[in-house]
């Protein structure tokens, strides 16, 4: 499973959202066995595509969003996460991209069809085991904090705002924490 943004999107802001930040057109998926783009922001495979295939757990992890999952496709793992999406709210609303926040709603929503699929006690057995990856926090200060006013007058100085971000982020550690998740992986949160 795997919230947050660009480098994980494996397609959620195909469906609906209304987010300026698609792949869905040439180069993307070039090199993916039927060289169509799908939403993946990269020519192929990424991380978290990459991740299941050495687990031998499936070839592609599908987006959340996309219509019609198959029981197997929640059973195994999905994707949350959007494209220009930030821990901040307001950078997902200037990009229009779903918010890192309403990712565990998401979350929620997805483990009560897994227990549907396979009951509560191997559901938790699963959650409890997955391997949850988040990547969040670049769009945030790119989009957000360097080019929107608003925040650098809330932040005046950088590291305000930093720690504001790091406060999302354990914020939604925890949250994610709380519904069963385990084994998280942080990452895409460079020095800005």
């Amino acid at each position: 499973m795997s919230p947050s943004k660009t480098i994980l999107t494996l397609g959620n802001n195909n469906f609906p959202a209304p987010t300026i930040f698609k792949a869905q057109h040439f180069p993307y998926g070039i090199d993916l066995p039927d060289h169509k783009a799908n939403g993946r922001f990269s020519n192929g495979k990424l991380i978290s595509d990459i991740i299941a295939t050495n687990l031998n757990i499936k070839q592609f992890i599908p987006p959340y969003s996309q219509p019609k999952l198959s029981d197997q496709d929640i059973v195994t793992g999905v994707c949350f996460a959007s494209a220009g999406a930030g821990y901040d709210d307001r950078t997902s609303l200037s990009t229009q991209a779903i918010p890192v926040s309403v990712q565990p709603k998401m979350f929620k929503n997805y483990i009560a069809r897994l227990k549907s699929i396979v009951g509560d006690k191997k559901a938790m057995e699963i959650i409890n085991n997955a391997l949850v990856v988040v990547s969040a926090g670049p769009n945030d200060f790119i989009l957000n904090y360097y080019d929107i006013p608003s925040r650098r007058v809330e932040f005046p100085r950088i590291s305000g705002y930093q720690d504001f971000i790091l406060k999302r982020l354990q914020n939604f550690v925890q949250e994610i924490y709380s519904l069963g998740a385990r084994n998280i992986m942080v990452g895409g949160l460079p020095p800005m």
